[in-house]
């Protein structure tokens, strides 16, 4: 970018009728490394309620950016309340979270791994690397609860 090219941040409205949200937003500021005086801030899903969205998400479409979002996630939420949003959205879209058809779907993800990312972030990790803690985070989170 340089000084005649405006500032653009992309935000997705989501609306009530366009998905089902189960958690409060949280209010998170918007940082920009071209601007140290942004003062902004945005209501957001909490990390949890994302985190379920794309869990949901891997058993209805190929997203690439899901597989990096969920490895990435990981460590940042709390599992029994994405296990129990997650079941929830899943009914609500009559969606059967299959984890077993994931692994049928590597193939599919790892061939348009790097095309499909490459214009999101300037590198792209090694989609093993990412994979391979996918499928743990989707049977943790699918389980019954005991």
């Amino acid at each position: 970018m340089n000084a005649s090219t405006p500032t653009r941040i992309v935000i997705d409205l989501t609306t009530a009728s366009s998905e089902r949200v189960l958690l409060p937003a949280m209010r998170r500021r918007v940082y920009h490394s071209y601007s140290e005086n942004l003062n902004a801030g945005v209501a957001s899903y909490c990390l949890e309620e994302i985190m379920a969205e794309k869990i949901r998400s891997l058993f209805q479409r190929v997203r690439h950016r899901d597989i990096y979002d969920i490895r990435y996630l990981a460590d940042r939420v709390n599992p029994d309340t994405v296990r129990n949003i997650l079941l929830r959205k899943c009914e609500s879209e009559k969606v059967v979270p299959d984890r077993f058809a994931l692994a049928g779907a590597r193939k599919r993800f790892s061939a348009s791994w790097n095309a499909s990312l490459r214009h999101q972030m300037k590198i792209v990790p090694d989609f093993e690397e990412v994979f391979e803690r996918v499928p743990a985070c989707v049977e943790l989170y699918t389980q019954a609860t005991g």
